[in-house]
């Protein structure tokens, strides 16, 4: 960071056009930002799964409370600095498509690469064993309630966004946290 500061403070621009060697060298530090991204998250998920078994936590709460809010943070930085300058709608755009974009393909890439190379059919029994899932239901049903008041709060204010839609949301969320700790705090009581 500082050698950027400096870089940037104290050396004259040049406008030279870009070598041919560019490419390739923005191509090798992309791939290597890759591996370096993996090799931290494959560590941040040793990290939880260690917290998990020393709290006694199950992975879905651990998720809905610590990977959420990192995943989540840089959007809602993004979505209020998007709001506070009247975008609001290009905010709420961006957010429900980030997380569409990381439902899809991450999950639809991972559950793809796990099929090919297991080469079975894997179980989905979050409805099946709903005793079990009552926390992985609970969050399904959350984010459908989020989505019909969604729409139904712009389609009632010809698609306009206030305070009052901030406040619904916000009341949902910590309902929704709230919610979701008792059910796990209390897990051996649906089961």
């Amino acid at each position: 960071m500082s050698w950027s500061l400096f870089w940037w403070k104290f050396v004259p621009e040049r406008h030279v056009p870009p070598k041919r060697s560019f490419i390739i060298i923005s191509i090798m530090s992309m791939i290597c930002g890759f591996i370096w991204t993996n090799f931290v998250i494959v560590i941040l998920v040793d990290v939880i799964t260690a917290v998990g078994i020393i709290t006694k936590l199950s992975a879905t709460y651990l998720a809905l409370t610590i990977i959420a809010v990192g995943n989540a943070l840089p959007d809602a930085i993004i979505t209020v600095a998007l709001a506070k300058k009247g975008k609001a709608t290009l905010g709420i755009t961006g957010s429900y498509a980030g997380q569409l974009f990381g439902l899809l393909v991450g999950f639809g890439v991972g559950m793809l690469k796990k099929s090919l190379t297991s080469g079975e059919r894997i179980k989905f029994d979050l409805f099946l064993e709903y005793q079990d899932n009552m926390l992985n239901i609970f969050v399904v049903f959350t984010l459908f309630i989020s989505l019909v008041v969604t729409f139904f709060y712009a389609t009632n204010n010809n698609l306009k966004y206030d305070n009052k839609f901030g406040f619904i949301l916000a009341i949902i969320y910590f309902s929704f946290l709230l919610v979701s700790t008792i059910i796990e705090v209390y897990a051996e009581f649906f089961s």
